[in-house]
């Protein structure tokens, strides 16, 4: 995928830069949910149309996301505590794609589809669709590349365990980003189904009640 080569090839000029003497402290994140988010991301804008009833099936897979709020804290923290020359991963929980829609159900109030594809199926599907797009329509946004559909079927792990070790990371939950999430939106009216029930009011407090957080010194 051109977008990860592209990642993979930054992080590989910082190394080049540490080996030479730069201060450098690598942050890596998985995919991102939360507020505040105006381009809409592609889990955004996922989210806007499972709400808006464009969504009648799913994939089957897995990947880690991040709180918005956890990959910004993790940033302060690889700044405040991070080593010179090392790399520290930041994920705030391990979802399926099917917990992901029953997320969705639960901030919406819209039952979740049931129809699931198979991802071989939805791969093949995906390639063909991509080949057409690319050439016919190159602006044409594209929910699931084959890429995302092969990184969901890996059910990649991350290992969170040395940004809480050395920096002292403390994630918080996907559900609490999710309520943020379809909050921003609704409010923005991106949402516009009006079966769609009113997102919970979240502040800095009720965010502590949806996923208790704890500050670092």
């Amino acid at each position: 995928m051109p977008y990860e080569r592209s990642k993979a090839l930054v992080e590989h000029e910082c190394w080049k830069a540490a080996a030479k003497g730069q201060d450098v402290v690598v942050a890596t994140c998985c995919a991102v949910v939360g507020g505040a988010d105006f381009f809409p991301s592609r889990l955004g804008k996922t989210l806007c149309d499972y709400t808006n009833r464009k969504i009648h099936a799913y994939v089957d897979g897995g990947f880690e996301f991040v709180a918005a709020r956890d990959i910004v804290e993790g940033h302060l923290l690889c700044m405040q505590r991070g080593r010179s020359g090392e790399k520290y991963i930041f994920s705030s929980e391990y979802k399926t794609i099917s917990e992901i829609l029953d997320l969705f159900e639960e901030v919406s109030g819209l039952p979740r589809p049931c129809r699931r594809i198979p991802t071989r199926l939805m791969l093949v599907f995906s390639e063909v669709a991509s080949f057409y797009l690319s050439r016919f329509h190159p602006s044409f946004p594209q929910r699931f590349t084959p890429g995302a559909i092969r990184l969901l079927r890996k059910r990649r792990h991350a290992d969170t365990g040395k940004a809480r070790r050395e920096l002292g990371y403390q994630p918080s939950s996907i559900r609490a980003a999710v309520h943020e999430a379809y909050a921003f939106h609704y409010h923005r009216n991106a949402i516009t189904n009006p079966l769609a029930k009113r997102p919970c009011a979240i502040d800095t407090g009720q965010m502590d009640t949806l996923s208790p957080r704890r500050a670092y010194g």
